[in-house]
Formats: structure tokens, sequence, C-alpha cells
């Protein structure tokens, strides 16, 4: 098994579509229900065992043992009908709980992907944009800076304590990707046991899959087509203002792991503090169009 992940609008996609690419890998759909539902099912239950109420019908190493089994009899299936030998299940969220997902999978790996703040900021806009475009009401995360920052905190916070304790976990950056592809890829093959293959940065002719419903919304149609490219993968406009920027800047915390993109470190101004918070209640969607069924 490898599994990825990161903040949405991170280049999760590009990552899927360069490690799918290997001959001996199954990459399809984003499975999703690993972050959104089992693991916290299996959380419930183990929480339950603590507490006494079902502790004498199954115990922890039983209880993973039947998660395990579960979506091993799933993966498993698919990689004999596609004659593949590694499974990569790719949902931006598995970021979230990859503690969860490497307790579950001891033997798998971990590929996570990080990008500069300020572009992943500004993809979110472009995704919001195109709601607006067609008077659908975004998704809380993208409707203000206020909101996309805390989304990208989020992500942040919770897959670099991961990575930064777990050495299953390799976290790659996306401008890395794009900028030196066959190094970054080599690095990826290393860490999961692939061997590299020319083809993982042929990716003209191979494209990605994705939710149909959502596909002219979160991905412009070229994005999902095109190669390893620096311009413009997910996002080619320069949508920030300048003060959206500095927003982006002065909100997200000085993690270790993003000193490469020089984010401004200084206190917010009067002026700055106001426009986030102006920002904050524009999440709230008071002003957007309500989708109608």
């Amino acid at each position: 098994m490898i599994f990825a992940g990161g903040c949405p609008r991170s280049g999760t996609t590009l990552l899927q579509r360069v490690i799918g690419a290997h001959a001996d890998v199954f990459s399809d759909q984003e499975f999703q229900f690993l972050p959104s539902h089992i693991v916290q099912l299996r959380q419930t239950m183990a929480a339950s065992i603590d507490a006494g109420n079902i502790d004498r019908i199954v115990d922890h190493d039983g209880l993973n043992d039947a998660f395990r089994d579960f979506l091993a009899s799933i993966f498993h299936k698919k990689l004999s009908e596609t004659k593949a030998t590694y499974f990569c299940e790719k949902t931006p969220s598995n970021a979230l709980v990859i503690p969860e997902i490497l307790r579950l999978f001891p033997a798998a790996t971990f590929v996570l992907i990080l990008r500069d703040p300020r572009d992943v900021v500004n993809s979110f806009k472009g995704v919001r944009q195109r709601y607006l475009s067609k008077s659908l009401r975004p998704p809380r995360f993208v409707r203000s800076v206020a909101a996309s920052v805390e989304e990208l905190n989020k992500y942040l916070y919770e897959s670099l304590k991961a990575a930064r304790t777990d050495s299953r976990v390799l976290t790659v950056y996306y401008e890395d990707l794009v900028e030196n592809p066959e190094v970054t890829v080599r690095k990826i093959c290393d860490h999961t046991g692939l061997t590299f293959t020319p083809d993982m940065l042929n990716l003209d002719d191979r494209g990605a899959n994705v939710p149909s419903r959502k596909s002219g919304l979160w991905y412009p149609k070229q994005a999902l087509s095109s190669g390893i490219r620096k311009e413009g993968v997910i996002t080619n406009q320069n949508l920030l203002t300048e003060t959206e920027k500095a927003l982006v800047e002065l909100y997200t915390p000085d993690f270790p792991e993003l000193e490469r993109y020089r984010l401004e470190t200084r206190p917010p101004r009067l002026s700055e503090r106001m426009f986030w918070q102006a920002s904050q209640f524009k999440k709230l969607g008071a002003l957007l169009p309500r989708n109608r069924a």
C-alpha cells in the first residue's frame, strides 16, 4: 500500500498521476472513506474498548485486524484483477489521519505533498470563482482567505506532526515535483519501493480520474491531461490581492518545513487584523447563493 495526501490544491492529483503511471501500481479514484468514516469509526470503537463497553467482545489488536482485513479485501481484490503489485490510495484528507492509516497498514508508506501557502490559497480562490460563475454556493473553506488559511493550517499541523515522527512518511514539495521531476520522482520511488521508470514522467496521455460532478469546478480540463509543467498545473492566474497574500503569510504559522517560501513573520497591522476579521465573516456565506436540489 502507498498512501498519498496533502492539503487540497497542493498537487495531490499530480502526485497520484505520477505514482499511478508506474506499470506496477493501481491508482484510480479517491477512496475517500478512510479519513471521513473508517478512521472515525475505529477511533470510536477503540474508545469504547477503553471505556469497558465492548472490551469482552474485542480488544485493540482484534479491532485493528478487523479493519485491516476489511480494507485489504477491497484493495487486494483490485490488485488481483489488475495484476498490479502496489495499490496507491490518494485522498487529500488522508494527510489528516496519517498515524491512523499507518497503524492499520504498518508496512505501508505515505507520501505527503506541500506547496507554497500563497499558491494553495490562490487556487482555493479559483475554485470559489468557478462555483460562483455557475451560481453555486462554494464549500466553506474556499469562501474567504481566512477560511482557506484555516483549512491549510489544519492540514499542516496534522500532517507535519506525523511526518516528523514517522520515517514511513516522505514529504515532497510541489515546486520540486514540477521543476525537478526526475529527482523528486526517484526520491518517491526509493521511499515506496518502486523501481523508477521514465513512464512516471510522461503524463500527457494519462488523464486523472475525479468525480465528474466536480471536475469543472475543482480542476480545469487541461490540468487533468497535461504533463508535468512549471506553469499552471493547478492555477495559472494570480488571483490574490497584495493584502490577501499578506494575510496568508501572516496567519500561516512559522513551520520549519515552510522556510523555503520566505513567508513574512511580522505581527499583523491593525488594517490587516480588520481585513482578517471581515474575511472571517465572509466564510459564513451570508451573501452567497443557496444551492437548490
